[in-house]
């Protein structure tokens, strides 16, 4: 089974990405995934600013996941290695 991660963002404190994660982990039981982490920030930054990224980075880099799932607006992005 391939291993993926979830992330959600949202830009204000005021929000949940609740919604967001739930669609991530509908699609990832649907395609057949295993979630081993899922991570939020609830930041307005930059895109290439995004303080848990780094930690997905590392998790991809020592294999312990294959793949980022996260809405981005109204896309379902699928990243890879």
């Amino acid at each position: 089974m391939k291993t993926v991660a979830i992330y959600g963002r949202v830009s204000t404190a005021g929000q949940s990405p609740e919604s967001q994660l739930q669609e991530c982990r509908a699609y990832a039981e649907r395609c057949g995934y295993e979630v081993v982490a899922t991570y939020t920030d609830t930041i307005k930054v930059s895109p290439n600013a995004k303080p848990t990224i780094f930690n997905l980075d590392l998790m991809k880099f020592a294999g312990q996941i294959k793949g980022l799932l996260r809405k981005d607006d109204l896309v379902l992005e699928v990243r890879k290695n």
